[in-house]
């Protein structure tokens, strides 16, 4: 009887869950595939499908947000959508896609403009239900949104960059740093130029520091850059040229690149008279003449567990901690 009474009016979750015999929220936790730390045995998740299959129904996503408190929504805030000329933050995204479609998530792109965040939609994004979490990437200057999203209990982690004591995905840069000076002190390079980047940025910072520390008893030199450019890369090879070290370490790929075209068009050979390496392992870099010397940043491993980390939070109440990767060394012909 309660069946053909249901035939004749509008299915919902909840008329579903009165066929079924069980809770609104398990009928959600089953349409919607996250559990969290409740179990829902095999055949009560079969009967329930079988239920809405007889029905056609399908849910709608405001019922569904309604009844699991979550949308499966997941943001990626980014300050500037030209941060997508770099392949780190293209690696990350893979990272995260590969890894929270198979979980049930969307992923929602934050334009984190001024605006946005002083309109206090950082908060409000939350408060609608229009995502679980966010992943910050590359974050700089004033984190007091990010103080606030963690002051309201709305969780997020930050990736490339470290933000106060906030949860973070990031690379070990001193294990990264250590191997390239490992390497070129094995090759019996002696004087060691650094070529460093805005140290206001935490990553470029950490890899400054990480390079100090790596080459405290060798003849070491730090050279700060205007930029991250291939151009700011090559406006630098007359100063190394200039000093002529064994060896000379980049910020990141890019500005090794510009550093090895600099040299080249004033007659310095690399490796034979300099040694170049880079960091972050761009695509570009096994592909240079020479091919090019450098470490693995991990961005897309740093994306992929930062879903992980996000969805344990989510489901089970995993508190979220800051994750840190040990980079890959590639050792190619530049160094």
């Amino acid at each position: 009887m309660a069946e053909s009474k249901a035939k004749n009016r509008t299915m919902t979750i909840r008329t579903i869950a009165t066929l079924a015999g069980c809770a609104p929220s398990t009928v959600s936790r089953v349409l919607s595939g996250r559990y969290g730390n409740v179990r829902v045995s095999p055949p009560v998740q079969e009967h329930i499908l079988e239920i809405c299959r007889q029905h056609n129904y399908h849910p709608n996503i405001h019922a569904s947000r309604a009844f699991s408190k979550r949308c499966g929504v997941l943001g990626l805030a980014v300050q500037k959508l030209s941060h997508f000329d770099d392949g780190n933050l293209s690696r990350y995204v893979d990272g995260l896609h590969e890894t929270l479609s198979p979980l049930g998530y969307q992923l929602l792109l934050l334009s984190a403009s001024e605006e946005w965040i002083a309109a206090g939609e950082h908060l409000a994004a939350f408060r609608r239900r229009e995502m679980d979490g966010i992943f910050v990437w590359g974050h700089y200057g004033d984190p007091r949104w990010l103080d606030s999203l963690a002051e309201h209990g709305f969780p997020f982690i930050a990736a490339a960059n470290r933000v106060g004591n906030h949860p973070s995905a990031i690379c070990d840069e001193a294990a990264g740093m250590q191997a390239l000076v490992n390497h070129c002190r094995s090759q019996g390079a002696q004087r060691l130029l650094y070529l460093s980047g805005c140290e206001t940025i935490d990553c470029p910072h950490r890899r400054r520091h990480a390079f100090e520390l790596a080459a405290t008893d060798l003849d070491a030199r730090v050279v700060t850059l205007e930029g991250f450019t291939i151009s700011d890369g090559h406006r630098a090879a007359p100063t190394v040229a200039d000093w002529r070290p064994d060896a000379v370490l980049c910020v990141n790929d890019a500005t090794a690149v510009g550093v090895i075209m600099g040299l080249k068009e004033t007659g310095v050979a690399v490796p034979e008279d300099i040694r170049v390496a880079g960091c972050d392992n761009s695509a570009l870099a096994p592909y240079m003449f020479p091919a090019l010397t450098t470490y693995d940043s991990m961005a897309r491993e740093c994306g992929a567990e930062s879903v992980r980390a996000m969805d344990s939070h989510l489901g089970q109440g995993e508190p979220l901690t800051s994750i840190k990767l040990t980079p890959t060394l590639h050792i190619r012909e530049s160094a």
